[in-house]
């Protein structure tokens, strides 16, 4: 995975990378590695800012191996995305925070 790696704390590392083409057009996110992959678990979460969501937040588990049979490791990731200013002033099923 092509990226930034901002790294200030040996247990806190945050990546900064483009979304792939078919991704961004709404495809299924690739998350495979050589060594495992990242599945996400639970539902998405909204990220909000001045009382409207700005973004989306997803939590991703890390597996060693292939799919279906990887082994579920500790480690854990999250995943956010921003949303432009016009998806959230045009989106009808946007959450308000109260």
């Amino acid at each position: 995975m092509a990226g930034v790696l901002n790294c200030r704390e040996p247990d806190q590392w945050f990546f900064f990378c483009p979304r792939q083409e078919r991704e961004a057009q709404g495809g299924r996110p690739n998350r495979i590695t050589p060594s495992g992959y990242w599945k996400a678990t639970g539902s998405p979460g909204f990220v909000f800012g001045n009382n409207r969501m700005i973004g989306t937040k997803r939590t991703l588990v890390f597996y060693e191996g292939r799919a279906p049979s990887g082994t579920k490791t500790k480690w854990k990731m999250n995943e956010f995305g921003s949303i432009s200013q016009e998806q959230a002033t045009t989106s009808n099923a946007q959450p308000e925070m109260e």
